[in-house]
Order: C-alpha cells, then sequence, then structure tokens
C-alpha cells in the first residue's frame, strides 16, 4: 500500500484461503477473511441421447425374428429383426419355385429401414406381382443385409423362406 504520496507504507498478503494480512515496518497492523463474490451457477448442460456409434467395418449378419422360417404369409410381408444400432436393413424377397424350370426366382419386393436405438427393424413388403396361389413349389426368401452407415460396407444375408398364402 502506498500513501498519497507514492511512499509505500504498508504490504498486503492473500492467503490462499483468502485471508488477506497487512503489513507496516514489519509488523501486522491488521487481519481480515475477505468475501469471494459467489460464482454464478453454470447452467446444467442437456444431455444427448441416442449419440451414433462410429462403426467401422461391416456390420453383423442382421437377424430376422418375424416371420419364422416355412411360415405361410399373405401380402403386405411384414419382416421384423433386430441389428446394430443405426446400420440401415435392405429386405428383399425373392418368389422362387422348383417346378417346370428349378431354380427360377423373382424379386418381387424390397424395402429398407434403420434400426433403432435398441437395434430393432420393421419393414412392409408388398410384392410387385401377386402372389396369392398356395404351392408347396412356390417359396419366398426374404433376406436381410445390414450397411454401415459411415462406410457402406455390408454384412453377410440373414435369409427366412416362407410360404405365399392365399
Amino acid at each position: 500500500m502506498s500513501d498519497r504520496g507514492g511512499l509505500r507504507v504498508a504490504r498486503v498478503a492473500l492467503s490462499a484461503a483468502f485471508l488477506w494480512t497487512a503489513f507496516s515496518g514489519g509488523q501486522v497492523t491488521t487481519a481480515q477473511t475477505v468475501q469471494m463474490p459467489q460464482m454464478p451457477q453454470l447452467p446444467q448442460l442437456p444431455s444427448v441421447p441416442n449419440l451414433p456409434t462410429l462403426q467401422v467395418g461391416a456390420p453383423a449378419t442382421p437377424v430376422i425374428t418375424s416371420p419364422k422360417n416355412g411360415a405361410a404369409v399373405k401380402p403386405p410381408i411384414v419382416v421384423q429383426g433386430t441389428a446394430a444400432h443405426g446400420v440401415k436393413i435392405t429386405v428383399t424377397a425373392t418368389l422362387t419355385t422348383s417346378i417346370q424350370v428349378s431354380g427360377m426366382s423373382t424379386q418381387v419386393g424390397q424395402a429398407a429401414a434403420t434400426a433403432d436405438d435398441k437395434g430393432a427393424w420393421q419393414v412392409s413388403i408388398t410384392p410387385k406381382i401377386p402372389v396369392t396361389i398356395s404351392s408347396s413349389a412356390l417359396k419366398i426368401v426374404l433376406e436381410a443385409v445390414a450397411s454401415n452407415p459411415t462406410t457402406g460396407q455390408k454384412s453377410p444375408a440373414a435369409k427366412v423362406e416362407v410360404v405365399p398364402h392365399s
């Protein structure tokens, strides 16, 4: 501290506990606790739900949970399953037959969905051609493939074979 003429008359020290002490000529003249102003409360940052997961490489093969293999289905065909969170699922329906021309197949529909935060997905496929004939020779193969949204890499296909039912 200085007097009005700029002469040093005292020294002030502030401790870590915010206690200041004034010295004059080597003698303690006063000691007092300084009340620091209160820091303002910082606002609560909002939570960020469902942060995307960075995926590297091809995703795991999705699982088709419905319909089950061998089930009789009517249009529209609802396909449900599970996969890694955030992957794109593409389901393709292919009509196959074992009569006359063995191994003949025709794609009859396709739909896509994104697996939700729990990994669930669902699509509905209405075949491009009427599939209303019930025959043990006709089958619909449903193939689900997962695609990595970051790299575009694809998983192996999960397959279920169902029977069209009128």
